[in-house]
């Protein structure tokens, strides 16, 4: 009996550590299937630390991303007085009229590989050290955590808010500089199918303004 009862908590143990991993897996297979092959659009908030921008997003699988930090009606004439980030999968563009500055910036491929761009969040997990699910029975969502990352990510934290079908809807990313660390957070909300346009993910700003090209990464060829 005693042999039993010590192979009964070696054993145990596993168990649970399989049924996690089965959980976690499983939850990734819907958020994936949740984004494929759709297009979508809807409403996204973004917060560094205390600062706060609104506007809308739109995405088109596999890595199509708009987002426009402002209304969704705008005069011709005053397009150009929002910022906006674009990006194709092989590029993102940042618009900061404030600056009159237009940042073209080539994705690197390591970027790409943990899904960070694209929003991959399979590949972004498995490339941390520990990974965590809750449930929060009050709200009706899955957490998900991942701490220590394996390689060079700029984020030593990040953390997922998901609906049980699948919908990330709300992303954490945290960033330890020095003695301080920085709390991105992405809330999307509002989601519904969209068919985008042609236009949808053109960036073409008028007026006098600086392009500058990969300066958010180091890039070569």
């Amino acid at each position: 009996m005693k042999k039993f009862c010590f192979l009964f908590l070696l054993i145990f143990p596993v168990f649970l550590f399989s049924e996690g991993i089965l959980k976690i897996s499983n939850l990734l297979s819907k958020i994936d299937d949740f984004n494929k092959n759709k297009s979508m659009k809807g409403y996204i908030s973004l917060s560094i630390d205390s600062n706060t921008k609104k506007g809308y997003f739109i995405y088109q699988y596999p890595d199509k991303l708009k987002i426009f930090f402002g209304p969704e009606v705008v005069r011709e004439e005053d397009k150009d007085s929002y910022s906006f980030v674009v990006t194709n999968g092989e590029v993102i563009w940042i618009y900061l009229p404030q600056y009159m500055v237009l940042i073209e910036q080539v994705i690197p491929e390591y970027f790409k590989r943990v899904g960070f761009i694209q929003g991959d969040i399979k590949k972004l997990i498995l490339s941390y050290k520990i990974v965590d699910l809750k449930y929060s029975e009050d709200n009706k969502f899955y957490i998900i955590s991942a701490e220590k990352p394996k390689n060079n990510i700029p984020f030593y934290k990040v953390v997922f808010n998901v609906s049980p079908d699948g919908f990330v809807f709300k992303t954490l990313y945290y960033i330890q500089k020095e003695n301080r660390i920085i709390t991105i957070s992405i809330e999307k909300y509002g989601i519904k199918e969209y068919e985008p346009n042609p236009n949808d993910f053109v960036v073409k700003p008028s007026g006098d303004m600086q392009v500058l090209r990969n300066v958010l990464f180091s890039y070569k060829k």
